[in-house]
Order: C-alpha cells, then structure tokens, then sequence
C-alpha cells in the first residue's frame, strides 16, 4: 500500500485523505513538512507518530497537492475549496447551486454563497448577499449597498474579494445571470421579458453578458436544453 502511494505520489498527482485518511499518507512518508487536518480525537497520536507533520486544527487543508479534511462534513468545503482553486469561483457557485438546493424550506433557486452556513462570513456581507439576492429584478448600485449595510464601498470589495472570491459587481453580475439561465430553463417567458426581470435595462447588454458568462447566446442556450428533454 505504501509503495502504491509513493507511486502515484511521483507522478504529481494530487492525494487526499478524508477523515482519518492521512495517516496513511503520512505512513507511506506523503505528509513530511505538508500541513493536514486530522480528525481531533486523533491528533495528538498523529503529532506523536509523525512528528514530521504538520498537524493542523483547521476543519480541511489543502497545501500543495496534499488535501486533508477532519471529518466527513468538511469534505464538501475542502473540495469546493479544490474547485475554486482550479476552476475559479464560477464553477464553484455552481455546484453550490446544486448541492444547496434542498436545504432550506424555500427553495430560493438562486445561487449564492451559502451565507446561514459560513460562520467565517462577517455580518455586514451577508447582509449585502441577501440584499442581492432580493433585488435581482432592480438591481442596487454598490454604493447603495454599502450604505445599506453602514460600510464604505471600499471595505465592502475587501470583504467580497476576501470571503467570496470576486468583486461584489462581478458577484451581483454572475447572481442575476444565474437567475436569467434558470429562468431561460424552466420557463417559457421570451428572452426579452427574462432579461428585463433580471435587471437588464438593454437586451443587447443582456445577451453580451449572458454569451460572455455561458458562451452561448440566451436563444441557442434554451434551443439546446429543449432537444435535450
């Protein structure tokens, strides 16, 4: 098994080890001098058998191409962590967008960062996510929402481009669209009506955007998904 490991370790690949998973890894000598999460009733065995790694107390840990999480919970934030760090923050809405959509009693059919379930989250952005997500039709300026919220616009960016991964324009950009899609999807409303219930005062803008995001026009995205049913 050690030797299975060091094998596919030398070709680059990227290992992980769920829950109490590491200590394979460290057994097979993968973890020296990489930080990973352990599960906490494990800890301190881990410290004492491999003094050589670096044991954390965070809930999941990517260093380098070592990815650990403690437990079964934090496997879902350690691989959207993953995919943000390889395939950028759109995708990562994404998913969440699939994964959430049954956690709440209403379902929104937004996709949003998961603000009820990110203690990391600072209370003034997730008052700026949900006033996002309630005015999608007539969009707020930034300006507006970081005065409804009692920040500068400034502190506002830096706590978007920190906890979220975007610039609160770009972020509200991707909300509306997202909305625009699922609308396109679900419904048989004419294009102009969607881009209109989702803040786009121009259809060219609208249908230059949504290409943009999707690469594909509006029209040729419902056309598709249609013969697809």
């Amino acid at each position: 098994m050690e030797k299975s490991h060091r094998n596919v370790a030398s070709l680059g690949a990227t290992m992980g080890g769920l829950w109490n998973g590491a200590f394979f890894l460290a057994e097979a000598q993968l973890m020296d001098g990489v930080e990973c999460a352990f599960h906490p009733d494990g800890r301190a065995m881990m410290e004492d058998v491999f003094p050589k790694v670096l044991v954390s107390c965070r809930t999941h840990v990517i260093d380098k191409n070592r990815i650990t999480c403690a437990g079964a919970s934090s496997s879902l934030r350690m691989m959207l962590e993953l995919i943000t760090a390889k395939q950028g923050v759109s995708l990562t809405h994404a998913v969440e967008e699939i994964l959430s959509c049954d956690q709440s009693s209403e379902v929104s059919g937004i996709s949003t960062v998961i603000v009820d379930s990110d203690p990391t989250l600072p209370q003034t952005l997730k008052l700026a996510l949900e006033l996002m997500q309630k005015n999608i039709e007539e969009p707020l300026s930034i300006d507006e929402l970081a005065e409804c919220v009692n920040i500068s616009r400034r502190q506002l960016e830096r706590r978007f481009c920190r906890f979220v991964g975007a610039t609160p324009t770009r972020y509200y950009l991707e909300l509306r669209l997202t909305r625009a899609r699922q609308l396109i999807l679900q419904s048989n409303r004419p294009i102009t009506d969607i881009a209109i219930a989702t803040g786009f005062c121009s259809f060219a803008n609208f249908h230059m955007r949504f290409r943009d995001f999707f690469g594909v026009a509006p029209s040729s995205y419902r056309a598709t998904h249609e013969r697809r049913r």
